[in-house]
Parts: structure tokens; sequence; C-alpha cells
């Protein structure tokens, strides 16, 4: 659900510029982005993502859990802040996040079925590129910039075999900030290793 934002805003002097270095995930070196999920008009999750040194250092999470991964150390973990408890990630688990890592990126792709441009919109503070994609009765809308997702909608009924499902979810970034709060990617000190 989330569209391509252009690259017009760029800022001498940040981070964003000069590109994605060949080993990074992201074109942007450090980034803290917030979302709203919305779903039938309920807001029912906030959620935060943050990366650092284009990548390799990446977090996902809301108030309860969080997802870490290191890819410098090679190492992942999950923390359960209600619990303040966490596991490290199995290579399994590790090579699964680093995946959805890598998955979260939109880039415009004119040849989705029924893609149509659509006007770039600000979200929060960032001009997106955006376009909308039809397929099996569900239309998504996607904006982005720099290939970060900033907006992913999701509407329509999708038939599966007998049963159908109507969705009407929004995915919305509120702020975005180039700096990380310090040892984001750190296990915090007082939580307990859960065993496995």
């Amino acid at each position: 659900m989330f569209s391509s934002c252009s690259n017009d805003d760029k800022d001498n002097g940040s981070n964003n510029n000069g590109g994605t270095p060949s080993t990074g995930v992201y074109k942007v070196k450090t980034a803290n982005i917030t979302y709203d999920l919305v779903e039938n008009g309920i807001l029912t999750r906030t959620e935060t993502v943050m990366w650092d040194d284009y990548g390799k250092l990446y977090r996902i999470g809301d108030a309860e859990t969080a997802s870490i991964v290191d890819e410098k150390a090679g190492k992942g973990w999950s923390l359960d802040h209600r619990e303040k408890t966490y596991i490290e990630y199995s290579a399994t688990f590790y090579e699964m996040a680093l995946a959805g890592r890598n998955a979260f990126k939109y880039k415009d792709n004119p040849n989705m079925p029924g893609y149509q441009k659509l006007p770039n919109r600000t979200i929060a503070g960032k001009e997106c590129t955006v376009y909308s994609t039809a397929v099996e009765g569900i239309t998504k809308v996607h904006g982005s910039w720099n290939e970060i997702p900033f907006l992913k909608e999701e509407t329509g009924v999708l038939v599966v075999g007998e049963h159908s499902i109507t969705l009407n979810e929004t995915y919305t970034a509120t702020s975005y900030s180039e700096t990380v709060p310090a040892n984001s990617f750190k296990v915090p000190s007082d939580y307990t290793l859960r065993p496995q």
C-alpha cells in the first residue's frame, strides 16, 4: 500500500543525499518513521520503523513488541516490552527478519496490473510519488519517497473460493526524521533472555 515519493526535496547536508552504498538496503542512511494502521476507519496500531547505516541496523515495532536486526553482527532479536524479555533469533528467523527488512521498499512499476499514476501527495513532510494497482477486486494505492513506503491503502473485496473478505486498510506515515534514539538497535539492559 506504499507508493513512491519523488526525490525532489533534496536537503544538502542531509544524510539522505548520495544514494545507497553498494552494500546498503536503503538510499537514506538513517530514518525513523512512525505509521498508523487504520482498519475500517479505526486506528488499530501505531508502528515505528527505523534504521541506520543504510539498513544494516533495522528495527520495527509497536508498543508491545519489536524486532531488531543487526546485520553487522549477523544477529537479531525479538523484544517483548510487556514482559521485558527477549529472544535471540535462530539462523532461520534472522534470515526471515532480513527478508522482511529487504521487502520494506516500493518502486514505481508501470508494468503492474491495473497500474495508474496518481497525483503526488505530501505525506509526513515528504513529496511522495503515488500510484495505484488493481488485481482481482482489490485496489492498492502506494506512496513512497526514495523507495521508502509512506502510504499503503487496500480496498475492495477479495474472493477466496466461496468466501469473501472485505478490505479497507490504510497504513500511513505520520512522522519522519533522520535521527534515531540512542541504543535503538540493542536489547535494553533490563530485559531478560527468554528460554526458547
